[in-house]
């Protein structure tokens, strides 16, 4: 990929151009779907369980791995913050990868954006639902929904 000196590099763009399989997912996709304040420290993509990510991993981005025929359940196109696509994940996506992801994550960081995902006005209940199932922690989901609704 060639880049005149004078541009910003989109970091995320970047990866997603060397690794087109990647999908931006918890931390990351929070921030691309403004539901996080700040940059993330470290870049969050999922990828297939059988696709390997020795090299990702050793330049510092955090890889999660999922089934084939999960890897593409809410699967959007974002824009990062210099405008440029990529692949990340929706809302209710990355509020199941935040509850199936809590104890490698900081808890303010997943709370937060339970929090705010609650407060959304695109909130989408019956997808979150469809997707917890799917993922199998419908009962922990259901515990938040009574508690924040």
């Amino acid at each position: 990929m060639y880049m005149s000196e004078d541009t910003w590099q989109d970091d995320m763009y970047v990866i997603q151009a060397r690794y087109p399989k990647i999908i931006f997912s918890n931390e990351t996709a929070a921030f691309l779907l403004g539901s996080s304040e700040r940059e993330p420290f470290e870049i969050s993509v999922t990828l297939e369980t059988s696709t390997g990510s020795l090299r990702l991993n050793k330049s510092g981005v955090k890889v999660y791995k999922i089934k084939k025929d999960l890897l593409e359940v809410g699967l959007i196109e974002s824009l990062t913050p210099l405008g440029n696509k990529v692949r990340s994940y929706n809302q209710e996506r990355t509020f199941c990868d935040f509850v199936r992801s809590r104890n490698t994550i900081e808890m303010q960081e997943v709370q937060t954006y339970i929090r705010e995902y609650f407060r959304s006005k695109d909130m989408n209940i019956s997808q979150l639902m469809r997707y917890a199932k799917l993922f199998s922690i419908a009962k922990i989901i259901r515990q938040y929904t009574e508690v924040l609704l």
